[in-house]
Order: structure tokens, then sequence, then C-alpha cells
């Protein structure tokens, strides 16, 4: 009476056509799609960005505006976090070596500021202050490396990392490194 299909088969196949049918409603159902919409494009941090907006009537004029915009935001935030332009604010506090306060842009404090909160939250798992372990391995974009690090490297490297090594004073607005080559 079941085509010879196994108890284990037959509730797959019931699992399947209950994903399906759900799939099938949920497509039914779901609201129409908006009305013209404008794509936007541009180049940041060594990529693309595509936003597209859901506007009708929106003018030639507007969307040019707007496409500056989003442009001089995005190239704001270049300015200030970019780690491959040697001038950005964060590659100039990453050269910083002096046990005072580095002064950064409300931008830049709000990025560490959220960056402490994951670290903290992932028991260090996410780490910002991981680059020299990651160039030791091979996987930054310094050039290959011919031989894997040995233990002393990597022991050496381990005193120079850990997220607790920087503070961010909001008051203040700077960052502090506890040692000056982190």
């Amino acid at each position: 009476p079941h085509a010879g299909l196994d108890r284990r088969t037959r509730g797959l196949l019931v699992m399947a056509l209950v994903v399906l049918a759900g799939a099938s409603f949920w497509r039914l159902y779901q609201p129409a799609a908006p009305g013209p919409y404008v794509a936007l494009r541009g180049l940041s941090m060594g990529s693309d960005w595509d936003v597209k907006v859901a506007s009708e009537g929106l003018r030639g004029d507007a969307v040019g505006e707007l496409s500056a915009a989003i442009q001089a935001r995005l190239d704001h935030i270049e300015r200030l976090m970019s780690t491959w332009d040697p001038e950005s604010e964060l590659s100039r506090f990453n050269r910083h070596t002096a046990p005072d306060g580095f002064p950064v842009a409300p931008e830049t404090l709000a990025v560490f500021v959220a960056a402490q909160n994951v670290s903290r939250l992932s028991a260090g798992a996410f780490d910002v202050t991981v680059a020299p372990i990651v160039e030791a391995w091979g996987f930054g974009p310094a050039e290959r490396r011919s031989e894997l690090p040995g233990e002393a490297e990597i022991a050496a490297l381990r005193e120079r990392v850990g997220w607790e090594r920087i503070t961010v004073d909001r008051e203040a607005g700077v960052l502090r490194k506890t040692r000056g080559d982190v």
C-alpha cells in the first residue's frame, strides 16, 4: 500500500511536501514588489556597492544627488577605517605607538565600542587586534611567506594581540593601547 517505501522515506516525503506547501503559500501572499526603482552603483573600499531605491517619480537630479551623497558617505568611512589606505584614521592608529590617547572620529569610536562588545560577548573569538597572527599564517594582504610560523614566533605575536589591549575613552573620544605594537 505504500509503494514499497520504508517508514523513514515516507516521513521525509511528507516533510518535503509540507515545506513545499508552506513555501508556495508564503510566495502567494507576499506583498507586491515596490513600484519602479532606481539602481545606483559606485566603488568603495576596493569593491562595488549597489543600492536600489523604490520610488515613483524620482527626478534625475535627485538620483544624482542621492548617488553622490551615498558615495560621499562611503568615501568618508573609507578615509576613517580603511586598512588598505595608509593615511586612514585606522591605519594611523595602528602605527601609533605612544601610550597617550589617539583622537578618533565619532564613527570610528562607535565601531570600536561595537567591536569591544562583540569581543566581550564572544569571549574573544572576535578580536580586532588579530592582524599580526593572520599575517604570520599568510592570510593577510602582505606577501605570502615560504614557511609557517614557529611556536616562538606565535608566542611573541600573542603578546601583541588581544582586544583588551585597546581601551575606548568615549568621553575624550580617544583610543589607547596598552602596548604600542598592538
